[in-house]
């Protein structure tokens, strides 16, 4: 029993002082090399209200909801990536608290109103949609079968939206 007592404490004690042989993991706002804080915030907005909007419309029927719900998701993203003051980047953001942020405010935005009544999806659907498409504005996961394929509205709004600034 006492060697056993013995070879824990010694097994403790060379775990807590044995080096970290841990594999550094990328930071969670990366993915594949690539962070949605390196979109364009204006254009993206834009790819996203349009795109979301198109693909709404086309999976279930075209509702003037549809269109309120994907500005509310253009504006979370903008908040997300728009620096605080000119001279601060905007901090790292990843899909997963997008996802949430966008969640957030459309529960938020829908208490007491109406805007989810006559679409037939929810706000995690929607956010989802979003991460889907944005990850595959950045070229990440185009080659699943389970991501959305956008419809290319949104590449001509984002070319719009950034000539209209004359960011283009």
């Amino acid at each position: 029993m006492a060697v056993a007592i013995l070879a824990f404490a010694l097994l403790a004690h060379v775990h807590t002082r044995a080096p970290s042989r841990a594999v550094p993991r990328a930071s969670p706002s990366m993915v594949a090399g690539r962070s949605l804080s390196m979109l364009e915030p204006v254009g993206t907005a834009a790819y996203l209200r349009a795109e979301v909007t198109a693909h709404l419309d086309t999976e279930w029927i075209p509702q003037e909801c549809h269109a309120r719900i994907a500005a509310l998701c253009a504006d979370v993203f903008v908040d997300a990536a728009t620096p605080i003051a000119p001279s601060v980047a905007p901090p790292p953001f990843d899909s997963g608290t997008l996802l949430i942020r966008i969640a957030d405010r459309l529960i938020a935005e829908s208490a007491g109103s109406d805007l989810f009544d006559e679409a037939f999806v929810g706000p995690y659907d929607v956010a989802n949609l979003c991460s889907d498409l944005l990850l595959h504005r950045l070229g990440v996961g185009a080659e699943c079968a389970c991501n959305v394929v956008p419809t290319g509205v949104g590449d001509v709004a984002a070319a719009e939206a950034l000539r209209a600034r004359g960011l283009e």
